[in-house]
């Protein structure tokens, strides 16, 4: 999984204005034009320090690592996390939240076929 670095790829995720939010994320999901999809994570300085909003995005990352597999390819993806996230969440916690709004954007693939209806 590739990495959403430049601001320009972060706004046309953005604009594309297809989101899912739950009470700690939310996911917005755009249908790029690569083979490999890739993530980008916002964390506003209002969710604590350096240290707590790095280890946020590492929970994030890996969890999306693990589960890449899984994802649908050719999307990019923004994961913003709110404020409202506990300081000390799990990886559990971070995996439910982040796994539930993947379903939800029908980017996870269903075993047997790959769920593109909704996007094609």
């Amino acid at each position: 999984m590739e990495s959403l670095k430049k601001t320009r790829d972060f706004k046309q995720v953005y604009n594309h204005r297809r989101s899912k939010a739950n009470r700690l994320l939310v996911l917005y999901v755009k249908k790029g034009g690569l083979s490999a999809s890739r993530l980008g994570v916002s964390i506003s300085r209002k969710v604590g320090t350096a240290v707590v909003r790095n280890r946020i995005k590492r929970l994030i990352k890996e969890h999306i690592r693990l589960r890449e597999e899984e994802l649908v390819p050719g999307f990019d993806m923004v994961v913003v996390v709110r404020r409202a996230i506990p300081k000390d969440i799990n990886f559990e916690q971070i995996g439910q939240s982040l796994l539930n709004l993947l379903d939800r954007q029908k980017v996870l693939m269903q075993p047997g076929f790959a769920r593109r209806e909704a996007w094609d």
